[in-house]
This record gives structure tokens, C-alpha cells and sequence, in this order.
């Protein structure tokens, strides 16, 4: 599956799946929509972390077969 959300220039997007143990992160160079692709099925924690120190609500999204998971 795959998870897509959006977020600003300098935001660091954080994946993290206990369940299945994978930890990704990108960090944005433009404003836009985020892509982590190719991932395994399981319950994910997405965390947005902006360049002043503050972070986003961490938020939650499970990923099924065959879906893509949008952040709100």
C-alpha cells in the first residue's frame, strides 16, 4: 500500500509502523503532496514536524491491500 498526505517546505513527514517494524522519513523541498510507496500492510503513525521545532497530532492510518491511505 502506500500513504500520501500534504505538507509544507521544510516539513519532515515521519512513517512509523510498530506492528511490522518500518521507520521511514522525508523531508519536503517544496510544497505539496508526500508519497511513501511500496509499503506493508499494518497500522501506521505519520507525524509532521516543521521546521520551527513544533509538530502535527500524530495520525493514524491502516493500510489494507491494494489501498493507498490519505492523511487528513
Amino acid at each position: 500500500g502506500h500513504i500520501v498526505g500534504d505538507a509544507k517546505k521544510g516539513d519532515v513527514v515521519e512513517i512509523y509502523s510498530p506492528d511490522v517494524g518500518v521507520k521511514r522519513a522525508t523531508t519536503m523541498e517544496e510544497d505539496g503532496r508526500y508519497t511513501f510507496r511500496r509499503l506493508p500492510l499494518g497500522s501506521y503513525e505519520v507525524t509532521v514536524k516543521h521546521p520551527d521545532g513544533t509538530e502535527e497530532q500524530t495520525k493514524f492510518v491502516t493500510l489494507r491491500v491494494g489501498q493507498t491511505a490519505k492523511v487528513q
